[in-house]
């Protein structure tokens, strides 16, 4: 799974002789990265004769199609208004967590020292898919 944050990379969405197309108000208009990465991706393994079944999907219509619990609303602002301080503080290289109920600042290397693992037929994962309402599916 490949996850990419809408406007990343936008330098390989365009060429230098294309200039960025701007909205009404003055706003750059994002390329989708999301089809660049997919055209490469396919190109990549048709290059080397590898047959590969690659889905694209782009979630941000389902994302923005619900609105926000209220439980939700008051974690993103606390997430926000954490990583405002943060910066204000000079603070770099680093994430906003929670640990023990209290927002913190993570450094970088602390966050991905390890790599973390759900397991699929644990309580855990039985959990995300009942909150998310995704279909149970085992790989």
């Amino acid at each position: 799974m490949i996850v990419v944050a809408e406007g990343a990379l936008q330098e390989h969405c365009t060429s230098s002789a294309e200039p960025m197309a701007t909205d009404l108000s003055g706003n750059l208009k994002l390329k989708d990265i999301g089809l660049f990465l997919r055209d490469r991706i396919n190109a990549h393994f048709r290059a080397r004769g590898v047959e590969a079944t690659l889905k694209y999907l782009d979630p941000s219509y389902h994302i923005r199609s619900v609105p926000a619990s209220p439980s939700d609303s008051v974690y993103c602002w606390n997430m926000a208004r954490n990583a405002v301080h943060a910066a204000m503080a000079g603070n770099t290289e680093m994430l906003i967590g929670r640990w023990h109920g209290r927002f913190v600042h993570v450094p970088m290397p602390l966050a991905v020292r390890m790599r973390k693992q759900v397991d699929p037929t644990d309580d855990l994962w039985m959990a995300v898919v009942e909150a998310t309402g995704q279909p149970l599916s085992f790989y």
